[in-house]
């Protein structure tokens, strides 16, 4: 199953690598995450596996990835 990369991108604690920016961009996500921009975009289009999902929100939004996503709970 796949997630939703918006739910996390609200979220997500993710530095704005230029002070002109006000929204984090596909590059400031790929950093942060330590993935490239590539799987920002696939991410966007077709979802976050769900095991990478729960190291995410753990990570970089500091909260069980049920938080995130109402429905992490349907996965069990």
């Amino acid at each position: 199953m796949k997630l939703p990369f918006e739910n996390l991108a609200r979220i997500a604690r993710v530095p704005i690598r230029y002070k002109a920016h006000t929204e984090p961009t596909r590059g400031d996500y790929a950093r942060a995450f330590g993935v490239n921009i590539q799987t920002i975009d696939r991410w966007r289009v077709v979802g976050i596996p769900w095991q990478k999902a729960d190291h995410l929100a753990v990570t970089y939004a500091g909260v069980h990835p049920g938080a995130i996503w109402p429905e992490w709970w349907d996965l069990a």
